[in-house]
């Protein structure tokens, strides 16, 4: 949007800040269970996999999908609502083998708190 509409604004990206788990600082982790909280390190978990995967040559998006996916339903605790890889410069969603940086998009619900986390990779 800042592009399109020529705005004067500089939009930078920080790095997310993160818990001595991994989990993304939010304040809705303080609405998680004792055990919904413990659950939710699979977020950062699946993350980290999935850059293993790239570093390692990986660049399915279908099987990066599925590998994050399968990671974060061994968390019973947690229902998986969506596993999105999309371009990190549009946010246009990518298919096929990628070759530009992709950010995965993760959001899971544990019991009523909806968590969403990220990562860019490539």
């Amino acid at each position: 949007m800042v592009i399109d509409l020529d705005m004067p604004i500089t939009i930078t990206g920080v790095a997310t800040v993160r818990e001595e788990d991994g989990v993304a600082c939010s304040s809705r982790n303080a609405m998680l269970t004792p055990e919904d909280r413990k659950a939710a390190v699979i977020l950062p978990k699946s993350l980290a996999e999935a850059e293993t995967m790239v570093a390692k040559r990986q660049r399915s998006v279908a099987a990066i999908r599925n590998v994050v996916r399968t990671m974060l339903e061994t968390e019973k605790r947690g229902e998986v609502e969506a596993v999105d890889i999309r371009d990190a410069q549009t946010l246009d969603p990518v298919s096929g083998k990628f070759k530009q940086p992709v950010v995965i998009l993760l959001t899971v619900r544990f019991g009523k708190v909806r968590l969403i986390d990220q990562r860019v990779i490539g």
